[in-house]
């Protein structure tokens, strides 16, 4: 697969995100359905999988059930420090409670689960919902809240962990023990201290936080807790517009306003005329403070759905990935603490069938119908077919090794019925480099679809933030300029511009030290989608990103810009732009109106044109210093510009 890098472009100052040099390879499976798997009791069979998990140091994880000689039992299992899978947890007794199912989100740290199993109390009710770390219960439903007197949990659901063991989760406290929620909240530590709570009033939202919903289970936190993300609920009054991004407990301002439910999306974002924000999906931020999350705006269905990354549409419904146009529902995004991002996102192919595709960085990697690994080898096996990725928090993004490659964990269903077998059972290969040093063996499943935990590991990559990249429009057309940090010297880039069925290539400037600008003098008005190529070491072209840039359209179809430089010497460039193709005269008068010379006298095609003056008259003689007119005339339009000549 080809190197990638991502620009997000914008209308106004963007900040964006770069991945150089990605390569990827073929999925490897690492855990099944209808198999066993290291740890798990003899004759365990695994009879589904849950969601991924990972950290920093390169461990991953899957959840699940699997039916044993206990019956079924839920577990984890993968490998915290990026070695061989192995079982991680199970359902076990640890006074005075007794684990059952568990949910199916959870949390990885470099040496802590965060899970939320159901529990049964000794000599009590059962049922118990809550949030643990390893043996320990950090709040379980009925259990008192520790600082508010008279409350106690109501549920722990959605829990995360940070490197270093502290969980995190949303969940609620009522003043009736075993009562219904009254309260809702993002809790953070051992000691379940509040973060975000209902009846709390924040910086930028224009009302408290509302009810018993809200917090949504639409949040996260960075590595170590030094910042969140969550969408939250407000007492506005209205169900369509109380749906709000927060970020550190604040109102995310974007372009000056709140992003809010039913509010402007501002044209710095990337939105269009009339457009509002309408709902938020998932989310992801950094140490760092970098943010990413997903949702829809009030555009028609087929342009609405979003994935946002530091205060910029990054790709948006409707856009093209190679020959596939992004269309439907976004199922899953994650962003790791470098930068990298990647979704699970619908797309049409060429022959009009809708399917889910895996994007990482914005480049399509994998899409239902693709045939996919199923031993565990990396090699797919031509009778294995990806029939969808499965899961609400299903995927996950690791961290970049030490070589720069990073590791995308999904769960995924595979019509795998038609695999081979050996004396009726099917085997998945050992595979040591993605933790699994044992083999698989799937026994006899009249299923046609299983499910897999993946691993796909994308090579070389090193994520690279980008600076601010401005989109303006000059009288002398449309100027771009944008800065990589960390930029190769060498690196080279081509602006193409799509307009009225037309397309032109804008030569792009590397002026050093990772600046890079842009001048495009071929557009008319109206709608312009700029898309940004990098020019590879092979020479292919790979795309970074795409924008739509909404020029002002001339009420004529012939507009004279004027001229640069002005005032000049010896010769200045006079630019005009036409509408429809016409024949043109371009002239030099003087201030008497006397013809000094004709420029051009022919037929010019639609777009940005310009004629260069060299301060002569007719006969070749310079002329005196002072000011003269450019005139362009063609048909019943005639348009004057002034031009001061100075020696």
């Amino acid at each position: 697969m080809k190197s990638l890098r991502t620009l997000i472009l914008a209308t106004l100052a963007i900040t964006c995100l770069l991945a150089a040099g990605a390569q990827a390879q073929d999925p490897v499976a690492l855990i099944a359905e209808g198999a066993t798997a290291d740890g798990l009791p003899a004759g365990a069979i695994i009879t589904s999988l849950s969601n991924a998990g990972e950290n920093s140091q390169g461990g991953w994880g899957f959840n699940g059930n699997y039916d044993g000689p206990n019956g079924t039992i839920s577990f984890v299992w993968g490998n915290l420090d990026g070695g061989p899978g192995s079982l991680i947890r199970e359902e076990g007794y640890f006074a005075p409670y007794t684990q059952t199912s568990f949910e199916g989100f959870w949390g990885m740290g470099l040496n802590e689960v965060s899970y939320s199993p159901s529990s049964i109390l000794d000599n009590g009710p059962s049922g118990l919902d809550g949030v643990w770390v390893n043996d320990h219960p950090v709040a379980v439903e009925e259990m008192a809240y520790p600082h508010m007197a008279g409350y106690w949990f109501s549920f722990g659901s959605r829990p995360g962990c940070t490197e270093d063991g502290v969980p995190y989760f949303v969940g609620g406290i009522t003043d009736t023990q075993g009562g219904s929620t009254q309260l809702r909240g993002l809790f953070y530590g051992d000691d379940v201290q509040k973060i975000l709570m209902t009846g709390d009033v924040l910086p930028n939202l224009p009302a408290p936080l509302l009810g018993s919903g809200a917090i949504s289970f639409d949040y996260r936190f960075s590595d170590y807790g030094t910042h969140h993300i969550a969408e939250v609920l407000v007492d506005v009054g209205s169900g369509s517009s109380d749906g709000a991004m927060v970020i550190d407990a604040e109102g995310l301002m974007l372009g000056g306003s709140l992003v809010q439910e039913g509010s402007p999306v501002p044209a710095a974002v990337g939105g269009q005329d009339g457009e509002n924000w309408d709902n938020f999906d998932y989310c992801s931020i950094t140490e760092d403070g970098h943010y990413l999350f997903t949702g829809d705006t009030d555009r028609t269905s087929d342009k609405d759905e979003f994935i946002l990354i530091d205060g910029v549409f990054v790709l948006r419904e409707g856009m093209m990935l190679g020959d596939y146009v992004l269309s439907g529902s976004i199922e899953g995004a994650y962003m790791n603490q470098a930068g990298d991002w990647a979704a699970i996102w619908d797309v049409d192919l060429p022959t009009g069938e809708n399917v889910e595709a895996l994007i990482y960085n914005g480049e399509l990697l994998l899409k239902e119908g693709d045939i996919i690994d199923t031993d565990g080898d990396g090699v797919p096996e031509p009778d294995s077919i990806l029939d969808s990725f499965t899961g609400i928090s299903a995927l996950v993004v690791g961290e970049p090794d030490e070589n720069g490659a990073v590791t995308l964990y999904f769960v995924a269903d595979v019509d795998a019925a038609n695999r081979g077998s050996v004396q009726g059972q099917g085997i998945i290969a050992a595979d040591p480099e993605l933790g699994r040093d044992e083999d698989l063996v799937l026994e006899e499943n009249s299923r046609a679809v299983l499910e897999f935990g993946y691993g796909l590991t994308i090579g070389g990559a090193v994520p690279t933030m980008l600076g601010n990249m401005d989109i303006t429009a000059r009288q002398t057309g449309v100027e771009l300029n944008w800065q990589l940090r960390n930029a190769d010297p060498a690196t080279e880039m081509v602006l193409r511009a799509t307009a009225d069925g037309r397309t032109w290539d804008v030569p792009c400037t590397n002026a050093g030290d990772g600046r890079f600008s842009a001048m495009d003098r071929g557009a008319f008005g109206g709608e312009v989608t700029y898309s940004l190529y990098l020019i590879q070491a092979d020479g292919d072209e790979q795309m970074l990103g795409q924008q739509v840039y909404e020029l002002e359209t001339p009420s004529t179809k012939l507009v004279l810009d004027g001229a640069y430089p002005n005032p000049f010497n010896p010769e200045t460039k006079i630019l005009f732009r036409v509408g429809d193709p016409q024949h043109l005269q371009v002239a030099i008068y003087d201030v008497a109106g006397n013809l000094v010379r004709v420029l051009a006298d022919e037929v010019y095609g639609m777009g940005v044109h310009e004629v260069t003056w060299n301060g002569r008259d007719r006969s070749g003689a310079a002329v005196p210093s002072g000011t003269y007119f450019a005139r362009v005339v063609g048909g019943s339009e005639m348009q004057t510009s002034k031009l001061l000549l100075v020696k």
